[in-house]
């Protein structure tokens, strides 16, 4: 049995899709996927629950929770902010992601945890490109960032 990979350890999370036969593949998370998520925990409310009171498809919502589907409509997100009710600075971020596919689920996780972390820093953070494989893990990247910003000002 194989160990779980910790998000920040240098490979992207991934969920399991379960395809016909009962064959597993896994699909790399998206930021998004991981925003949902961690908002659905925090309202603790089922994929159900939200399918039902945000009228959006609850198999929808899971697609894009386990990144499946990754494209889905400013309409239908905001659908669901109403039913999440999260902050100004997180419903923020998922309407970001939901233009910005290639975010990386690390460093999403990392500022949803990580209040302090403002929008600008963070679409900032996520629009860095990096030279080859290494990526540094999220906390180094923000510190790089408001470093960065923190020059600026003193400018």
């Amino acid at each position: 049995m194989t160990k779980p990979i910790q998000p920040g350890a240098g490979v992207k999370p991934t969920s399991v899709v379960w395809l016909d036969n009962n064959v597993s593949e896994h699909v790399p998370q998206t930021g998004l996927g991981v925003a949902l998520k961690t908002l659905l925990e925090r309202r603790t409310l089922s994929l159900r629950e939200i399918g039902q009171l945000s009228s959006v498809d609850h198999a929808y919502v899971h697609r894009l929770e386990t990144g499946e589907k990754t494209n889905p409509s400013q309409d239908l997100v905001e659908k669901l902010l109403k039913v999440l009710k999260p902050g100004e600075r997180d419903a923020a971020l998922v309407m970001w992601l939901v233009d910005h596919a290639d975010a990386d689920p690390s460093l999403v996780e990392f500022v949803l945890q990580d209040p302090s972390i403002s929008i600008d820093v963070f679409s900032a953070a996520a629009g860095v490109r990096h030279r080859g494989n290494a990526r540094p893990d999220p906390a180094t990247l923000i510190a790089r960032i408001k470093k960065a910003f923190d020059d600026d000002e003193d400018d």
